[in-house]
C-alpha cells in the first residue's frame, strides 16, 4: 500500500519514544534512548502510561529480537527464526501500532506459502513492505503462492521483489 511517511503516524511513535525515555530517565538518570533500556528493565516500562508502555517495549524487545535472529542466523538454527519474526511482526502490529490489514495479509500469506521460513513487516510500517525468507529451491511455488494468496486475502495485487545478500554480507543456504 502506498504510503507517505509525512502522512502517517510516524513522528508521533519517534515523539513518543522519546516521551517514555524521559519518562524512564527519571527512574534512571543513564537512560539516555530506548537502547539503554533491557528486557530485564521490562517491570519499569510497565509502568509507563499507555502507549509509552507499548511503545518502549516493543524498542526494547525488538532489540532483544535483533539479537537472537542474528544469533539463529550464525548457528544456522533457521528454525528459530520463525518465531523471532512472528514476535516482531506481532509487536509491530499490536505494540507500535504501525502494521495495516495488507501488511497483515501478505505475512500470513507467505507464511503459508512454500519454502517460507519467516515473515514480517519491514520498514515504517503504515503500508509499505513486507520481508520473507524463503528456500532457494522453492522460490518459484513461494512466489506464485504468496501472490495468489494475498490477493485472495485483499483482492489487491501485490508487488514482490526477490533479492540475496550481496558481497560484503554473510549467506546461509537454506536448503
Amino acid at each position: 500500500v502506498r504510503r507517505s511517511l509525512s502522512d502517517s503516524s510516524y513522528a508521533e511513535r519517534r515523539r513518543e519514544c522519546d516521551a517514555a525515555v524521559a519518562e524512564l530517565r527519571s527512574h534512571r538518570s543513564s537512560i539516555t534512548s530506548l537502547r539503554d533500556v533491557t528486557v530485564d528493565d521490562l517491570d519499569l516500562i510497565e509502568e509507563l502510561p499507555d502507549p509509552l508502555a507499548r511503545r518502549a517495549r516493543h524498542v526494547v524487545t525488538e532489540n532483544a529480537r535483533v539479537v537472537q535472529a542474528s544469533q539463529a542466523l550464525e548457528s544456522g538454527e533457521t528454525e528459530r527464526l520463525l518465531d523471532v519474526f512472528a514476535a516482531s511482526h506481532q509487536s509491530l502490529r499490536n505494540d507500535y501500532e504501525v502494521s495495516s490489514s495488507e501488511l497483515d495479509a501478505m505475512v500470513e500469506a507467505a507464511l503459508s506459502s512454500p519454502g517460507c521460513v519467516a515473515a514480517r513487516m519491514t520498514g515504517a510500517g503504515f503500508g509499505g513492505s513486507a520481508v520473507a525468507l524463503v528456500r532457494r529451491n522453492l522460490q518459484d511455488r513461494f512466489l506464485q503462492a504468496v501472490a495468489l494468496g494475498y490477493q485472495s486475502r485483499t483482492r489487491r495485487e501485490g508487488a514482490f521483489f526477490v533479492s540475496q545478500a550481496a558481497d560484503g554480507a554473510g549467506t546461509l543456504e537454506l536448503s
